[in-house]
């Protein structure tokens, strides 16, 4: 089975249970699902494990829990767990030894879980069947909200190019009004230069005569 895939699922679980996690991360991964366990590539309890750990639960699709007697004692489950809800990520509860009494912690009675204590083969496929569907449909939501925003991105896009070409109308009108009202300048200038000079000749043209009569 393939499944579409957003980032990958979180496998929670205590170290005491590390037998059957393996069994159930191979078996997920055999079903196309892509799942991620701290154990690999990490050494546990290095500050880079701390920091690896959030960045997988932050880009992971699904939290898969494993519940067990060990788990709902583990300080590290509980906190993987509340870090996941902080980041609204869907959690999926496998119980996979002890009892709902024993092994299910407070915060996840209401959820519904997977039981693979009596038949593992058919708890894991309807574990692999609910993460398949509902990866399948967070893959449309992402998909959706990607299109969306690509949308709104074009938009902006032309909004803003709309807004730049009325910018540069209006600052070219602008600049042709100015060119206008510079060249009219310029003609009253010029005009009432020629229009001094003229007075001017005009003036020493009257004055010629008098001063010709005078020396007379």
């Amino acid at each position: 089975m393939t499944t579409p895939q957003t980032g990958h699922v979180f496998i929670s679980y205590s170290r005491r249970d590390e037998t059957i996690m393996r069994r159930v991360v191979a078996f997920l991964r055999e079903q196309g699902i892509k799942a991620w366990v701290d154990n690999e590539k990490l050494v546990p309890g290095t500050p880079i494990w701390e920091v690896e750990i959030e960045k997988a639960i932050k880009g992971a699709g699904a939290v898969v829990v494993l519940l067990s007697p060990d788990s709902n004692q583990s300080v590290w489950v509980r906190r993987e767990i509340s870090f996941a809800e902080r980041y609204h990520k869907r959690i999926f509860p496998v119980l996979i030894a002890g009892n709902e009494d024993t092994s299910v912690m407070l915060r996840l009675v209401t959820n519904q879980h997977v039981d693979i204590r009596e038949n593992e083969k058919n708890g894991l496929n309807s574990l692999a069947a609910a993460l398949g569907f509902y990866l399948k449909e967070l893959a449309k939501q992402e998909k959706a909200k990607r299109e969306v925003a690509k949308k709104v991105a074009l938009e902006k896009i032309e909004c803003e190019a709309a807004e730049k070409a009325a910018r540069e109308e209006a600052e070219h009108e602008a600049a042709e009004k100015d060119a206008r009202k510079k060249a009219k300048r310029e003609i009253a200038e010029k005009a009432a230069r020629e229009k001094e000079k003229r007075e001017g000749a005009e003036k020493a043209s009257r004055e010629k005569p008098e001063s010709e009569t005078a020396e007379k």
